[in-house]
């Protein structure tokens, strides 16, 4: 089992944090590292302000009702008062900005989480603006070390940049999910007149960016094979329903299984052998799903773009060029599908890879509150 909750020492002068974030639902990466963080400090005593997305709201009254609640807090927070916060993206980095601004007019150190691979890719002027607003100690977040080295090659280090990775949130949820001491699924034992079927994952939207149509391709190359492919999450544009339709018209082996959350989730990734990343998107920072099939010994096959290169290799799986993804994957499943004559354990590996990745997590969060008491 690995869990955090009431492993921390009491931080002094916590009590004095505050964080504004957006937690679940919706569900993304973003909203439940947010949550994760939420809890940790205000078990440390740290004051949460926390917003959600209504069901059936639309995205312009959304972005009005979320930056209504952000300020209004934002504007009756204490002179002097250390406030986490998640960096806004696209247009909503002027909002960002307008927050640093406020802070820095009530002598408020910022600590600012960066999710998006974007202000690390290039230059952004408004995340430099940004910068120039926080008040020591605080400081810039990143998911980690590329993500940050990336981070002061663009911006310079005049301010604190730190790195956070998401496992400790993943360890976290797992717990939260399964019990005080989970029991981990196991892999499903299909048999087959050749041995196990191998069971190929992908979790997340079905869409052209996130690579639906690279998908298609992996499980045509194979489509000669006993290889089993199950797909997590909403089909959400053409490619991903021209995927969906050629799975229910062809040979092809797939299986779609619609959105899953909490123990569901877990269940049936913990039955994958291969969770497949094949995103198209420039920006692709460190995607939640990698953790958490991590977390159960399933390895990832990967495209090389933002920085999961870097959580996929470290994380024992394989990462390679979007051009190169269909044979790269194609064969590795088809080598690992031919030696399946038995049952495979699940990878303790991969699993060990996760846990001492935890640990990190785990000192990296506790290196943040440190800097947040020292207000």
């Amino acid at each position: 089992a690995v869990a955090i909750a009431g492993r921390w020492t009491t931080v002094r002068n916590l009590e004095n944090a505050i964080a504004i974030v957006v937690t679940p639902p919706p569900a993304t990466g973003m909203t439940k590292v947010s949550a994760q963080i939420a809890r940790e400090l205000r078990n440390q005593g740290g004051t949460v302000y926390a917003v959600s997305r209504p069901s059936g709201i639309s995205e312009a009254k959304w972005t009005l009702r979320k930056h209504a609640f952000i300020f209004r807090k934002l504007l009756r927070l204490r002179t002097g008062t250390p406030v986490y916060l998640v960096s806004e993206s696209g247009r909503g980095l002027w909002a960002t900005m307008l927050a640093a601004g406020i802070l820095r007019l009530k002598k408020a150190p910022l600590f600012l989480h960066h999710h998006t691979y974007a202000h690390c890719r290039r230059r952004d002027g408004r995340v430099a603006a940004v910068d120039k607003l926080i008040l020591d100690p605080g400081g810039h977040i990143l998911l980690s070390e590329m993500m940050a080295t990336d981070f002061v090659a663009n911006y310079g280090q005049s301010r604190e940049v730190m790195v956070l990775s998401n496992a400790f949130a993943v360890a976290n949820q797992l717990t939260q999910d399964l019990g005080d001491v989970p029991a981990l699924p196991s892999r499903t034992m299909k048999e087959t007149a050749g041995g196990r079927t191998l069971v190929v994952g992908f979790v997340g939207r079905v869409s052209q960016v996130k690579g639906a149509e690279l998908l298609h391709r992996v499980a045509d190359a194979v489509s000669d094979t006993q290889i089993e492919f199950r797909i997590v999450g909403p089909i959400s544009d053409q490619a991903g329903q021209d995927f969906e339709r050629a799975a229910r018209t062809s040979e092809l082996n797939v299986r779609f299984l619609g959105e899953l959350s909490g123990e569901s989730l877990w269940t049936a990734v913990a039955d994958f052998d291969y969770l497949l990343m094949p995103s198209r998107y420039a920006n692709e920072a460190q995607p939640m799903v990698i953790w958490e099939a991590a977390a159960v010994g399933v390895p990832t096959i990967a495209t090389d773009r933002g920085a999961m290169r870097e959580l996929v290799d470290g994380l024992g799986g394989i990462s390679t060029t979007e051009d190169a993804f269909t044979d790269v994957a194609a064969n590795e499943l088809r080598s690992s599908s031919a030696s399946m004559d038995m049952p495979r354990p699940e990878d303790d590996g991969i699993r060990l890879l996760f846990e001492t990745k935890t640990e990190e997590s785990m000192g990296q969060l506790e290196e943040l509150f440190a800097h947040m008491a020292s207000v």
